[in-house]
């Protein structure tokens, strides 16, 4: 079976990490990364941006990195979060989900498509499950992402780019593998398990990296303490 240029489309989500691609959106699983991140010096949320440019005309893939930790208004208030950019909205999560070992900090990872540009600003609304309560609005400006030599040399060995598509990649294909037993045991002659082995094979190629049984971990010095 020979792998796609992209990634097909996938569906909704509700929380965890999340993967945006031609404009659909999905969980990854809440797994912890040990990439630390910087203060939040811009508000309460930031964006980093990572872009990987190919040797010869294959076309270069662009990773964002959407952070945000709640003040103490947000944090008592039960609802969902959404993300957005140009119009678009790229992802929910639960007001109480984490993607971090430090409580109430908010870190979603998207797979921008090819023809995708990074967004100027990201949008990030707290919808509040009361009503009554008007909606809760941040913003934040991306940035490009930029590591220490030592964060960088670790994650390249990992993989075959930069530290935020190791990151998103590893994390992805943990929920590939989920789904792929599920469908294997479910519904062998489905499109679902084409899709998904289709997906992961195009992973797999692409960033060269591997499913893997457990969790990402990214090993770090002490000197790599900022993204």
């Amino acid at each position: 079976m020979s792998a796609p240029q992209h990634p097909p489309p996938l569906q909704t989500a509700t929380q965890g990490t999340f993967f945006a691609n031609s404009g659909a959106y999905t969980p990854l699983t809440p797994d912890h990364d040990h990439v630390e991140s910087p203060s939040l010096t811009s508000g309460n949320a930031l964006a980093r941006f990572e872009f990987e440019k190919p040797a010869g005309d294959k076309a270069g893939t662009k990773i964002l990195m959407v952070e945000w930790e709640d003040d103490d208004q947000t944090k008592h208030i039960p609802g969902q979060w959404s993300v957005s950019w140009e119009a678009k909205r790229a992802a929910l999560l639960d007001s109480n989900a984490v993607d971090t070992k430090r409580e109430g900090l908010h870190r979603l990872y998207f797979l921008l498509s090819v023809a995708e540009r990074v967004p100027a600003t990201v949008t990030l609304t707290l919808h509040p499950d009361n009503q009554e309560q008007e909606n809760i609005v941040w913003r934040t400006h991306p940035l490009p992402a930029i590591f220490s030599p030592e964060l960088g040399a670790s994650a390249r060995q990992a993989g075959k780019k930069g530290v935020l598509h190791t990151v998103w990649a590893k994390k992805r294909l943990q929920v590939l593998k989920q789904e792929i037993h599920h469908e294997e045991q479910h519904n062998p002659e489905g499109v679902a398990l084409s899709m998904a082995i289709q997906e992961r094979d195009w992973i797999e190629s692409n960033f060269g990296v591997r499913t893997k049984p457990t969790g990402l971990k990214i090993a770090t010095t002490s000197s790599a303490g900022s993204l």
